[in-house]
C-alpha cells in the first residue's frame, strides 16, 4: 500500500543507519525524537542538550526527514 510508515522504538527498523553508526566518534551524542514535534519543545533532551553546552547548530540525519 502507499500509506507512509512510521518509526517506532524497540521494533526492527529504529537502529542507527549502520554508515551513520560506524562514523560514530567520541562525544557524539544520540537522541531519539519521541514524538512528530520537530524538536522544538524545550523540553526535549536535545534542546537541554545544546543549550547546557552553549551550541548554535546541529546536524540533523534521519529517515522521514520530509515529514519535519
Amino acid at each position: 500500500d502507499s500509506i507512509g510508515r512510521w518509526i517506532f522504538k524497540r521494533i526492527s527498523n529504529e537502529e542507527l543507519y549502520a554508515l551513520l553508526k560506524a562514523d560514530g566518534r567520541q562525544g557524539d551524542i544520540f537522541v531519539q525524537e519521541n514524538r512528530r514535534n520537530g524538536l522544538c519543545s524545550t523540553m526535549e533532551p536535545l534542546y537541554q542538550h545544546l543549550r547546557a553546552h552553549g551550541k548554535m547548530a546541529f546536524l540533523l540525519a534521519g529517515v522521514n526527514m520530509d515529514q519535519c
